[in-house]
């Protein structure tokens, strides 16, 4: 029906526009026509521009009528089309929507059935076993150059418990306190430290007893050098002492000037915190010194414990 309606407009504009092109050429045409030298008699018709002017006129309005039924068929055949649409119901559209499925699941099921026929390969081949789906979101390790792996949890549980109990930490912590910074965004140096420990821990050699050593090579030669010195009570780790140079090295950018330390004993210091500075005396506070002014850092221990001891051979050259 729709080509039906389409080629009958389509002659009718044909028709319309070779009309309007006659009423503007024949009319012309009859016009300058002569036809003295035909009919003999003097008193014989000498033009036709009568006629012509006739002509002109029905021509414009066959023309006329001829693209008035070509509008007439173009909106009935836009009406029949919208029609044809609107007359498909839901149901017929979900029925040809499952037919195609239908067609799309027994392709698939084709397509599966050749690859497990290409994997099985010959009948007397067995086929390989499907491989084991690997977890997203594999645990991170931690491998030291000497001790057990660490997992990433672990290692940032014993990193944080390390600086809860260090005198340095605890000073960081108070700085970040006192700039009302949520938990989840620990001081700057804090942070520092332990990504770098974290980054540097295939190069350590770590006794979760005793600490956390690194070979160091230096002018004198190449020497061990006791980074991290922990101290337990049974498994509760209670102190726990940073080595300066290492700080200084990792953190060095970051500290301030309100980053102070005293000595406490041979290779000892120790970092006050608010509280404690307050209740310094004024000679106390003469021997207060910032940590980048450590003399031979890297043999340093800031922490450590409370009362005054030696530094244990293992943190020494």
């Amino acid at each position: 029906m729709h080509l039906v309606l389409h080629t009958v407009t389509l002659r009718v504009i044909l028709a319309g526009g070779f009309c309007m092109g006659l009423a503007g050429l024949v009319p012309s045409a009859l016009g300058q026509t002569n036809l003295d030298a035909d009919i003999p008699q003097a008193a014989s018709l000498h033009n036709l521009s009568p006629l012509a002017g006739f002509l002109r006129l029905a021509l414009w309005f066959l023309s006329a009528a001829l693209l008035i039924v070509a509008a007439v068929m173009l909106g009935l055949r836009y009406r029949m089309t919208t029609n044809l649409y609107k007359t498909s119901s839901d149901a017929q559209w979900n029925e040809d929507a499952r037919e195609d499925a239908g067609e799309w699941a027994e392709a698939s099921e084709i397509i599966e059935a050749w690859a497990v026929r290409d994997k099985a390969g010959e009948p007397g081949e067995a086929a390989e076993p499907a491989a084991e789906t690997k977890p997203r979101h594999q645990a991170r390790l931690f491998t030291p150059a000497s001790g057990t792996a660490w997992g990433e949890q672990m290692l940032k549980a014993f990193l944080g418990t390390c600086m809860k109990v260090n005198c340095l930490g605890r000073t960081w912590r108070e700085s970040a306190a006192w700039r009302m910074q949520s938990s989840n965004l620990p001081d700057p140096r804090e942070a520092e430290l332990i990504r770098r420990l974290m980054q540097r821990w295939q190069e350590f050699h770590v006794d979760p007893e005793t600490g956390v050593f690194l070979d160091r090579s230096s002018s004198a030669g190449k020497s061990r050098v006791c980074v991290i010195s922990v101290s337990k009570d049974k498994r509760t780790l209670v102190e726990a002492a940073f080595n300066a140079g290492f700080v200084i090295e990792s953190v060095g950018r970051y500290l301030k000037n309100t980053d102070l330390v005293y000595r406490r004993g041979l290779g000892e210091y120790h970092a006050p915190t608010k509280d404690e500075l307050a209740a310094m005396t004024p000679g106390e506070k003469d021997s207060l010194m910032r940590i980048t002014d450590i003399p031979d850092p890297w043999q340093a221990m800031i922490g450590g414990p409370r009362r005054r001891v030696t530094v244990p051979p293992r943190c020494r050259r």
